[in-house]
This record gives C-alpha cells, structure tokens and sequence, in this order.
C-alpha cells in the first residue's frame, strides 16, 4: 500500500496493519472486504491521523491529514494469505476511489519495484476480480515451488 495514493498505517502506532485515504470510506471497505471472507483475517473501519513519531516515521504520507480506512484483525494466523489479502485490499480501494483520482491511484515506477512487474495495477485496472489475479499468477508459483525443491534442506 506504500505505492499507492494513500498511507499503509505509517505514522501510527500501528504500521502496515491499517491503511487508509483522504477519501475512504472506512465502513464500506470494511464491508466488502469482510464479505469476501479472506482466511484468518476480518477488518474494521477505521479513521486516524498520521503523525511524525520519532524514531518510526518522521514524514508519513498524508501526514496531518484524517484518512478512513481499514485496520486488519488476524483472527487465524496460520490461514492467512498475505498476498490474496493485499490484492484485495488494493482492489477494493482502488474500485472506491472516485473516478477523477483512478489514473493516478497507483504510483507508477514505485508500484512496479515494489511488485516487480506493472502486471497487477494492470489487472486491476482492466477489472480484473481478485481471485482472477491470484489465479493468473498459479502457474508461476507452481513453477518457482518445483525450482526450490532443488534448494530445500528439509523438504
């Protein structure tokens, strides 16, 4: 969420566990997110303001400014998939975003070194539903589980 118009819970006491924008709507996120039942997660809406803490985040992004969004709750550790939860996460700010703030949404360069490929804003832009960008990429995760088997101490 730190290449996109908004902020990933830094400049609160708790980082990357929220996130939020100046146009968000905490209640509705928090909804849709939870409609769609991600394993070991459920969210609640949530409005905040970052703030420099010293020592965690000097210059946060929308800093000073209230933002509404969602905190996650992990509920079951040990079935959460934190990829399939950023897509969604993603995905259900950016289809809420009002249309005139869509194009710059994902901050371009920054987004791709993130993910290392323009692959997933491009999905999401073109209306790609979550579980169809998570089921895009299966056969390069199948790929990549048969290489490391080679590198596994324990298999």
């Amino acid at each position: 969420f730190g290449s996109v118009e908004g902020n990933e819970g830094r400049g609160t006491e708790h980082p990357f566990i929220q996130q939020g924008t100046v146009w968000g709507d905490g209640d509705a996120l928090a909804a849709e997110l939870n409609a769609r039942a991600l394993p070991g997660l459920r969210f609640e809406p949530l409005t905040y303001t970052p703030r420099s803490i010293p020592g965690m985040s000097t210059d946060p992004r929308l800093k000073n400014q209230e933002v509404h969004g969602i905190r996650h709750v992990v509920t079951d550790a040990r079935a959460v998939r934190p990829v399939e939860a950023g897509v969604n996460v993603l995905h259900a700010f950016w289809h809420q975003a009002p249309d005139s703030l869509k194009a710059t949404f994902f901050v371009d360069r920054p987004f791709r070194n993130v993910t290392g490929t323009a692959r997933l804003y491009r999905m999401i832009m073109d209306g790609r539903t979550p579980e169809e960008i998570v089921a895009a990429w299966q056969p390069d995760v199948a790929a990549f589980l048969e290489m490391r088997k080679a590198y596994l101490l324990y298999p």
